[in-house]
């Protein structure tokens, strides 16, 4: 079958699937209640027909013994339950078209507002057909309709094929499926297999397994590739989708993955009494207690607990601010008698906290996995024998505490990590590493050192300016800022040519910026040539735009167009040629590969081409320096690469001069969160 995508595309990592790019974002949705008289616009999606038993045929597995049996009664009550909620919602669609209440179920009604934000009280979210024209109109009953009716066909009809074995890359995976490459970019037609991994079939596991299904099934036809890490709402998170369908049909929700689905409160507060889950059932645990706060290579099942909060705050945050407040939290846990206050300047206590900021939260904001590591060491503050020790902690302790870091993670620190960007002081001097699905793929390790060795490599700038230091931040697309200061950067790792990356960034940040010039009242377009500077090098390009012209209409205006990136086949590719020796082994392609020394290998090399790369969002000319980390095909390998003290100066002098450019004159945004990631 040809899965509907004309709204479902990805914009740029995991519980039951591993996939990767980010689901349906939260919309500002309106729509309609009852009245009498309503036209509604077309029918709702009907299903295909009755169910039938999954042919013996479509099920590849060896084991478990009773896999044919089970699969069969797992797709057997994921329709069911599909068909009583298609039932429920389109007999309320054509009771509000007839001009009557809808008789909702009161935990329908509940999810379907607050957890889904989809506004029942509003007439167009009942007399809107199934398919909107764009994202941004209001998500229909008839479109909530249609978004479970496809994967209930595909799992109805035969059309998807079931694979049991060692699929998944985590031990904590219950099932995959491939609907999206390596760059995030869904599959037209993906392949229509659900990929069962061991945990689907744990006993804990059997009550869920439905659930599980109709999540895969969701991502088969509505791609929502990477939707899996954290918090999520509304019908775009097949999460979401398959718990919104249990909650319908009375099934139990599995506590391990309970917060995957958060309130919204897009269409409206959330009233005082409202019951736990919407009043949708609560089942045992599908997981043995054996977690145990251990970082990287630790189980991953960290967010999967019992908790519900509010989606965090989407109020954007600058760098310094984030960090700050992050080394509070620290500072807090471990100074709990100074009850959360920051120290006075220049006290001790205010020497401990900077030294917290410093030393360690701005390295761990350099990984992708900042809001665990910080979360840990809050953790191991109130608990400090725990710290590598955590399995001499009884069994039946355990999941206490396993709970508590939980919400430590939940309700102290994601509500931190998890707001997007804003651009902060002309002095920001930050450099924003974006955590895409080439980046996502690297190992733990790898990313780290990426992160570490820019940070040195630009060490020079805080040694020549204490108080404005470069920064370095790893971000998912969708907390990038939307407008920058000239004295910042942005670079990525890319699967594709490094060429054509940028080039495409750098057209929409074009098309972005014309736009809000016109927004913002000025008479001005950019072409996409004029006053462009770029470097293909041999592992990456950097390319910018940077200028304070005079807008008409606005007045003096800063534009920072800029992108760049390293290609990592082409990195790979060097390493083989140039930093292995012909008795070494070589790097292979994929890197689950890697043993630990090529990780850190990689992590040097990338990081120094970034930094390459990064030195042509700063320095027109000389297009190359003469020697050093800024040369043409300059060294990536050996110790103590770096700038050049001559580029060093360059680079120091071109970023002051931006910041003097810039002065206070207004900045002009080149991305739009709502729209395609240009970096």
């Amino acid at each position: 079958m040809f899965p509907y995508r004309e709204l479902e595309q990805p914009r740029t990592r995991q519980s039951r699937t591993r996939l990767a790019a980010v689901p349906d974002p939260p919309q500002p949705f309106m729509g309609g209640g009852a009245a009498p008289g309503l036209a509604c616009e077309g029918a709702v999606l009907k299903a295909a027909g009755p169910a039938q038993a999954v042919f013996e045929r479509k099920i590849e597995c060896k084991a478990p013994p009773n896999a044919v049996s089970e699969i069969r009664k797992a797709v057997k009550t994921a329709v069911g339950m599909l068909d009583k909620t298609i039932t429920e919602l389109t007999q309320a669609r054509e009771a509000v078209c007839r001009g009557e209440a809808h008789g909702l179920q009161p935990v329908t009604a509940c999810w379907l507002k607050y957890k889904l934000g989809v506004c029942i009280d509003k007439q167009e979210t009942w007399t809107k057909p199934g398919v909107r024209k764009n994202q941004k109109e209001p998500i229909s009953i008839a479109e909530v309709i249609r978004r479970l009716v496809r994967p209930r066909d595909e799992l109805a009809t035969n059309q998807i094929k079931y694979a049991c074995g060692d699929y998944c890359a985590s031990p904590s995976t219950w099932a995959k499926v491939n609907a999206a490459d390596k760059d995030n970019k869904c599959f037209a037609r993906p392949e229509e297999t659900i990929f069962l991994c061991k945990p689907f079939w744990n006993k804990e596991s059997e009550p869920y397994r439905a659930q599980t299904l109709i999540h895969e099934a969701v991502h088969l036809t509505h791609c929502a590739a990477k939707e899996d890490e954290g918090t999520r709402v509304s019908i775009g998170s097949p999460e979401c989708l398959a718990q919104f369908v249990a909650a319908v049909s009375g099934q139990p929700l599995d506590p391990e993955f309970l917060s995957r689905c958060g309130f919204t409160n897009t269409c409206g507060a959330r009233p005082a009494g409202t019951p736990p889950r919407c009043g949708a059932k609560l089942g045992k645990s599908s997981t043995p207690p054996d977690w145990g706060p251990k970082g990287p290579g630790g189980s991953p099942r960290t967010d999967e607990l019992e908790f519900e909060d509010e989606v965090p705050s989407t109020t954007p945050i600058t760098v310094t601010k984030l960090a700050d407040e992050l080394a509070d939290l620290v500072f807090a846990a471990r100074n709990p008698r100074q009850a959360g206050r920051r120290p006075a300047a220049g006290s001790r206590d205010f020497a401990v906290w900077r030294q917290i900021r410093d030393s360690e939260i701005w390295r761990i904001l350099r990984s992708d996995s900042s809001d665990f590591e910080i979360s840990r060491l809050i953790y191991h503050a109130r608990h400090p024998s725990h710290r590598d020790n955590f399995k001499s902690v009884p069994v039946d302790q355990r999941v206490g505490f396993s709970r508590e870091f939980a919400a430590i993670r939940k309700n102290l620190v994601q509500p931190l990590t998890s707001r997007p960007i804003q651009r902060g002081p002309v002095k920001s001097r930050t450099i924003f590493v974006a955590d895409t699905s080439a980046f996502a793929t690297l190992p733990a390790l790898t990313r780290q050192v990426i992160g570490d060795e820019m940070a040195r490599i630009f060490e020079f700038v805080g040694r020549a300016e204490p108080n404005a230091p470069i920064r370095i931040i790893v971000l998912q697309p969708e907390r990038f800022p939307e407008d920058y200061n000239l004295s910042d950067a942005v670079v990525a790792v890319s699967g594709m040519v490094p060429s054509a990356y940028v080039g495409v960034g750098f057209r929409q940040q074009n098309s972005n910026i014309n736009r809000r010039i016109r927004e913002m009242g000025g008479r001005l377009v950019l072409d996409p040539d004029s006053r462009v500077t770029f470097s293909v090098d041999r592992a990456g390009l950097g390319t910018m735009r940077k200028f304070v012209p005079n807008v008409p209409g606005i007045g003096a205006a800063a534009i920072a167009q800029m992108d760049s990136a390293v290609g990592l086949l082409e990195v790979i590719q060097d390493i083989n040629n140039e930093a292995l020796s012909n008795t070494q082994a070589k790097l292979a392609v994929d890197p689950r590969a890697w043993t630990d020394n090529q990780q850190r290998l990689m992590g040097l090399a990338l990081g120094r081409s970034m930094a390459h790369e990064v030195r042509h969002l700063y320095v027109e000319k000389p297009v190359h320096a003469e020697t050093g980390l800024g040369a043409v095909g300059a060294r990536i390998f050996g110790e103590n690469i770096g700038f050049s003290t001559v580029d060093q100066n360059s680079i120091l002098a071109a970023i002051r001069k931006f910041e003097n450019d810039q002065g206070s004159a207004r900045v002009i945004p080149t991305y739009n969160r709502e729209a395609d990631f240009p970096f």
